[in-house]
């Protein structure tokens, strides 16, 4: 496996998914991204819904865990609740409707006897002429909600205390428990490596895997679904399974490195966004090494790690510094003492 990218996803900053840039590339003749055919499989934040040409709105990454149990629970609650809505929207209606019979009625009464005939005469038994008569003043006529707030005083309070009433129920109504999540969506694209950066440039095709500097280069990097006959394709749960394997070379180290960090205001590795060529070597790799193996047997526990970081000769020495250590060690690279915290850790 080859070169580093991971999945064809959502680009943090333009928005546009590699995959979308990657179906317009092959088309040369197209410039920018056609939103009708951006993938679907795209890596997108939780709250991210967009709109494509067709008018098709996507499924928010919003996903629930509740029980079965508590749904049941849930789906009660929210039936006594909406109920009450109802109850309270219907009585509203039944008010509306009789108070904008006796408008209308009040508004008929001043026209002439004809028009009156001809507004009460059928649509399908009309002439043209009254068609022509009931057109014109069937607007003048028409009485709405918002019309019948302004004439009518009784309305306007009633409807404003049953959309209070109607609010405060809603407002009581209990969320089903979700958290934001990223979950396959659809058969992802092809992706290819734009040569010199360019979209219309496209390179080979990139295959699902990591940085090859990060493993030996030649082990296959082979996602499965995540059980039987899934629609998955199992790519991030392979991803979360490699960043989490004992062997990895990074993650339990950099961890590790940010816990001492907030413990003795320096990290094993002073660069702690950096474990490369270019970052500061560790002052102590082998005890690096040993506490990031403990860590992975602890299983990844990091109250393990302040407990076992705690109770060693090291956070326990004194915070005196004396000329002579200052000599020695003016950073204080080998614990020789404690080092007040001013990073607010």
């Amino acid at each position: 496996m080859s070169h580093g990218y991971w999945l064809a996803s959502h680009h943090p900053l333009t928005g546009l998914s590699h995959s979308c840039i990657s179906r317009n590339a092959v088309d040369f003749g197209k410039g920018g991204c056609d939103f009708s055919l951006t993938d679907v499989h795209g890596w997108m934040k939780s709250t991210f819904v967009m709109t494509a040409r067709t008018n098709k709105h996507f499924q928010e990454r919003i996903l629930s865990y509740s029980t079965p149990e508590e749904k049941r629970k849930l789906k009660s609650k929210k039936a006594i609740i909406q109920k009450q809505i109802a109850q309270a929207n219907a009585k509203l209606a039944k008010t509306q409707k009789r108070l904008t019979e006796i408008h209308l009625n009040e508004r008929l009464a001043k026209l002439p006897a004809d028009l009156r005939k001809t507004l009460a005469t059928p649509a399908e038994k009309r002439d043209e002429i009254q068609n022509d008569l009931v057109s014109k003043f069937e607007k003048n006529l028409a009485i709405d909600a918002d019309l019948l707030k302004k004439i009518d005083p009784t309305f306007k309070k009633e409807s404003s205390a049953a959309d209070t009433k109607v609010r405060t129920l809603k407002a009581t109504m209990p969320p089903e428990p979700s958290i934001r999540a990223l979950w396959d969506r659809g058969e992802p694209s092809l992706t290819y490596i734009f040569r010199r950066g360019e979209s219309t440039n496209p390179g080979r095709l990139v295959e699902p895997g990591v940085p090859s500097v990060l493993t030996d280069g030649k082990t296959p990097f082979e996602p499965t679904p995540p059980w039987p006959n899934s629609n998955k394709t199992g790519r991030r749960l392979a991803f979360a399974k490699w960043l989490i394997n004992p062997e990895h070379p990074l993650t339990a180290r950099v961890m590790i490195n940010r816990i001492w960090y907030h413990h003795f205001g320096r990290g094993i590795v002073k660069s702690l966004g950096n474990f490369g060529k270019t970052g500061v070597p560790p002052s102590h790799p082998e005890l690096l090494d040993w506490l990031a193996s403990e860590f992975v047997s602890c299983h990844w526990s990091v109250k393990e790690m302040h407990r076992l970081i705690m109770n060693s000769s090291a956070y326990r020495q004194v915070s005196m510094f004396t000329e002579k250590l200052e000599q020695i060690d003016p950073e204080n690279i080998l614990c020789f003492s404690y080092a007040h915290q001013t990073n607010g850790s």
